[in-house]
């Protein structure tokens, strides 16, 4: 565990304590490669070039504070990780992330 920041850190470690904190958009059952939904409520490909991917956020989930998940949101956090670029973090992983846009609150 070398941070509690995932925009900052990709280790096993961390990222073992992060499934048990944070909730992502996507999970998988154990044993399962395919991704399910999560806090997503769905997501797919919109382009059989397979070059856009969409979620749309399911209702009624709130941060720890009390905020709601929203859209804008979840397009703050991927815009967080690409601003912060730590090499040791989950960035790289989207090195070929052209853009994220929140289509709905």
């Amino acid at each position: 565990m070398t941070s509690l920041d995932p925009a900052g850190v990709y280790d096993n470690g961390s990222w073992a304590v992060f499934s048990n904190i944070y909730q992502g958009l996507l999970t998988f059952e154990p044993g399962s490669p395919v991704p399910k939904p999560d806090a997503a409520e769905s997501c797919a490909f919109t382009s059989s070039a397979l070059t856009a991917y969409r979620c749309r956020v399911r209702g009624g989930l709130t941060f720890s504070n009390g905020h709601p998940l929203t859209a804008k949101a979840v397009k703050r956090s991927f815009d967080r990780i690409l601003r912060i670029s730590d090499p040791l973090g989950p960035a790289p992983l989207f090195a070929n992330l052209d853009s994220v846009e929140a289509r709905g609150p």
